[in-house]
């Protein structure tokens, strides 16, 4: 019987052809140098710069707005879906990073997860998975959000803080589920460990392009609401009175 884990979702098949392995995937990392044009370059920037007045300006609407993403979270994973392209990993980066209260964000994940679990089933293996979903809490709160007063300011910073972020979950869980797949369901040998992760890299295509596409909805729109709340900036007082110059 091999079992397979899709956030939460399990799977068995007795005999007969293996069943699709879910979440459990590798990737193998390739350094891409890509000159960006000057209008690309730009875009980006603005979009850093947008969210980074957005995350300084949180209140008590954007935790109203963490909610509502906690529900289309909820909703997106009970739909018919690809397999692993759920918001997930996304929401667990997003609350971490927009919410200054990592209660908040823990329990808005756990809830997103407990509700969808009830209807999807629940299964041995959902401490590992919970567990890798706070830990994109930690991630969104000390490497997106921790830094924004050094060199988040600058460039692609901001962007690039959020694409690495969601790609450090991603690998993340692939490695902690998978292994936990490795010792519940499969022989206990090195060729054992080797099948459980090989048969799982088909469906990365699917895990990455869930958690980016997800992830760039959550903060774009994030960005989107809080920016005209935040284009007003106010000068130094010296620079506010002084005379202005031809």
């Amino acid at each position: 019987m091999v079992d397979c884990i899709e956030r939460g979702k399990t799977f068995h098949s007795c005999g007969g052809a293996t069943p699709p392995i879910y979440r459990f995937e590798t990737i193998r990392s390739r350094c891409l140098h890509v000159q960006f044009p000057s209008t690309l370059m730009i875009s980006m920037n603005k979009l850093s710069q947008s969210i980074i007045r957005a995350i300084r300006s949180f209140d008590t609407s954007h935790a109203v707005m963490l909610m509502a993403a906690v529900a289309v979270a909820v909703i997106a994973r009970l739909l018919p879906h690809p397999p692993n392209f759920t918001p997930l990993a996304a929401l667990g980066l997003f609350a971490g990073t927009v919410s200054r209260k990592p209660a908040m964000a823990a329990v808005a994940v756990v809830a997103a997860m407990l509700v969808s679990d009830a209807v999807i089933g629940f299964h041995s293996l959902m401490p590992l998975v919970y567990g890798c979903l706070l830990v994109n809490i930690a991630i969104g709160a000390l490497w997106v959000r921790g830094s924004r007063s050094t060199d988040l300011t600058a460039g692609f910073a901001t962007t690039g803080r959020i694409v690495s972020g969601t790609l450090m979950g991603s690998v993340l869980f692939f490695l902690v589920t998978n292994l936990g797949c490795f010792v519940a369901f499969y022989p206990t040998t090195l060729a054992g460990l080797i099948a459980c992760y090989t048969a799982a890299i088909p469906f990365f295509q699917y895990t990455l392009a869930g958690d980016l596409v997800y992830t760039g909805a959550l903060f774009g729109l994030f960005a989107a609401v809080a920016l005209p709340r935040t284009r007003r900036v106010s000068l130094p007082r010296e620079l506010s009175m002084a005379p202005a110059q031809n």
